[in-house]
């Protein structure tokens, strides 16, 4: 008898929630074990602070580190505002290493694919995206994450004087670029 699964990934973390998910949009049967009461929770309460790049409080005395001078030099390229979240439900999933790659060279960019419709990830269900993952399609969302960190965010002070152009013209010539190249 064939078991359910082609691969058990053990922990259903960060780095297992993504090897899952890489598993299942190559057409794999995934079954994830976390110990935990709940698969992706760790993400949520990741390093009390000290590991998550989006924090508000960034600064290199709250990372843990052997390195000290490395988290200085690395937190002085660019701060945790500086950058491109790359969301994307697991079967886009496969275009999110391309797309970063691509953008990368005009602005920084992170990813982050997202199993089970974000369920357990609230804050990455926050656009328009989130509907066509709950009626089966594969969608992905490009965001600044300014919602969660600009006081203008649809209000009426968010104007055009509040925004970073030159920032916002590098997030287009990454897409165009990276459009071009799919």
């Amino acid at each position: 008898m064939k078991p359910p699964w082609d691969i058990i990934v053990l922990g259903g973390g960060a780095a297992g929630l993504m090897a899952a998910a890489v598993a299942s949009a190559r057409g794999r049967r995934v079954l994830v074990l976390e110990r935990t009461d709940a698969v992706g929770a760790k993400i949520l309460i990741s390093g009390g602070g000290r590991c998550n790049f989006t924090n508000l409080d960034i600064r290199p005395e709250r990372f843990l580190s052997a390195n000290p001078p490395f988290v200085r030099s690395a937190l002085s390229r660019f701060t945790q505002h500086d950058f491109i979240a790359l969301v994307a439900n697991a079967g886009a999933g496969l275009l999110l290493p391309g797309l970063a790659r691509a953008m990368g060279r005009h602005v920084p960019t992170k990813v982050l694919p997202v199993p089970n419709g974000g369920q357990a990830i609230p804050d990455v269900r926050l656009s328009d995206h989130s509907p066509f993952w709950d009626a089966g399609y594969n969608a992905l969302m490009v965001t600044d994450t300014s919602f969660m960190r600009n006081p203008h965010y649809h209000k009426m002070s968010d104007t055009v004087e509040t925004l970073d152009l030159p920032f916002f013209c590098g997030v287009v010539e990454g897409l165009d670029v990276a459009f071009h190249k799919m």
